[in-house]
């Protein structure tokens, strides 16, 4: 194990720049969901689901508000904190 291991560490110059990517931990589609937090104060008449759902977020906007600046802070501190990232394995 010790030796794949080495032959990986020592491959990790000849791999090109974009591969392994680096996590932008980009939420998906976070634009759409905040674009809906923001547009709460109306009836939402897009399908027989939009009225339940934007009362559903409306109960927690919130809470989801609150908990994607939680996120931007984490990923903001991984981010800053992770110069040189490695795919690496653990022992038990």
């Amino acid at each position: 194990m010790g030796a794949v291991l080495g032959r990986l560490h020592a491959a990790t110059g000849s791999v090109p720049a974009d591969l392994p990517r680096r996590e932008d931990f980009e939420l998906p589609s976070r634009v759409a969901l905040e674009e809906a937090l923001h547009d709460l104060d109306r009836p939402w008449e897009s399908g027989p689901f939009g009225e339940p759902t934007r009362r559903l977020l409306r109960g927690s906007a919130y809470e989801l508000e609150r908990r994607l600046r939680d996120y931007d802070e984490l990923a903001a501190r991984v981010r800053a904190g992770s110069e040189s990232w490695r795919p690496c394995c653990q022992t038990a």
